[in-house]
C-alpha cells in the first residue's frame, strides 16, 4: 500500500481527532485530509504523478504538514530544500532532482535557485486551492514508488540524493517494536524535513492515528522553550539528536 492509502485509513477511523497542531492552529484528520487533497489535485493539474519530484521549502507549520500529505496524495516525491543552504548546494540539488514544481512561499522562493521551475506559492494560491475538490485524487502509486529524496553529505562531503520508497516509510513506522506509536500518543515535529528523523515524526504519528505537534519555526536548541512545548502540548514521544538529548538531560 501507499503512504496516502495508509493515511486515509486513519482518517476513516478517527476523522474528528486532532491530527496536527502548531501554536493555536489545529486540524482534525478530516480537515487535514481535505486540505491535502486540494493541494494534491492542484499538483496533479501541473503534471505531478508517480516518480515526479516536488521541491518543498516551508518553515515548520501546519501548512508544512498539509504540503507533505498533499504531495504524497498527488503521487509525487517530496524533495526538501532549505532556504538557508549555500546557493551552490541548492543549485546542485535542483539540477540533479529536476523538480516538476516547488511548493513554497514567496519570501522563501526568492532565496531558491528555481529559475525555470514552476513555483506553487501557497499564500498566492489560496483562492485556487479553495476551489479544488476535497476528495482524494487517484494517483495509482504503491509501495515501490518514490516517497521522498533527502540529500545527505555522506562520507565525501558532496551531498547525495537518497531515494526512499513508500514501502520503506511504512516499514519504519507501522507495527513498530522500538516505540509505541498509536492514537493515544502525541509526537513532536522538531527535526528539519531535510533530516530523515522527520520521517518518524511526521509519518509515525499520521499513519498511526496519533497527534502531531509542530515545534515553532526558528532555531532549535532553547531547552526551556522545548520544555514549555513538550509540557504545554502533552507530547509523549520525542526523537532527539544526541546533542539535544544531552542538553535536555
Amino acid at each position: 500500500s501507499s503512504i496516502a492509502e495508509e493515511f486515509e485509513r486513519q482518517v476513516a477511523q478517527r476523522p474528528d481527532a486532532v491530527a496536527v497542531e502548531c501554536g493555536e492552529e489545529k486540524l482534525t484528520y478530516r480537515q487535514l485530509d481535505e486540505r491535502a487533497n486540494q493541494l494534491a489535485h492542484l499538483l496533479r493539474s501541473k503534471g505531478v504523478g508517480a516518480e515526479e519530484r516536488v521541491g518543498l521549502c516551508l518553515e515548520r507549520s501546519v501548512e508544512l504538514v498539509v504540503a507533505l500529505v498533499g504531495i504524497a496524495k498527488s503521487g509525487g516525491a517530496y524533495v526538501p530544500l532549505e532556504a538557508d543552504y549555500p546557493q551552490a548546494r541548492l543549485e546542485q540539488m535542483v539540477s540533479e532532482v529536476r523538480p516538476r514544481v516547488v511548493v513554497t512561499r514567496r519570501a522563501l522562493a526568492e532565496k531558491l535557485p528555481v529559475q525555470g521551475v514552476e513555483c506553487v506559492l501557497l499564500e498566492e494560491m489560496a483562492e485556487t486551492l479553495a476551489q479544488q475538490p476535497k476528495h482524494a485524487p487517484k494517483s495509482g502509486v504503491g509501495g515501490r514508488n518514490l516517497a521522498y529524496i533527502d540529500f545527505t553529505s555522506g562520507s565525501t562531503g558532496k551531498p547525495k540524493g537518497v531515494c526512499t520508497e513508500q514501502r520503506g516509510v511504512l516499514r519504519t513506522v507501522k507495527g513498530t517494536k522500538y516505540a509505541q506509536l498509536g492514537p493515544e500518543e502525541t509526537l513532536l515535529l522538531i527535526a528539519p524535513v531535510s533530516f530523515d528523523a522527520s520521517t518518524l515524526e511526521v509519518w509515525g504519528s499520521l499513519l498511526n492515528g496519533a497527534r502531531l505537534v509542530v515545534y515553532p519555526p526558528g532555531p532549535v536548541g532553547d531547552v526551556e522553550e522545548l520544555k514549555r512545548v513538550v509540557k504545554g502540548k502533552g507530547v509523549t514521544t520525542l526523537h532527539l539528536t544526541a546533542g539535544l538529548f544531552a542538553q535536555v538531560v
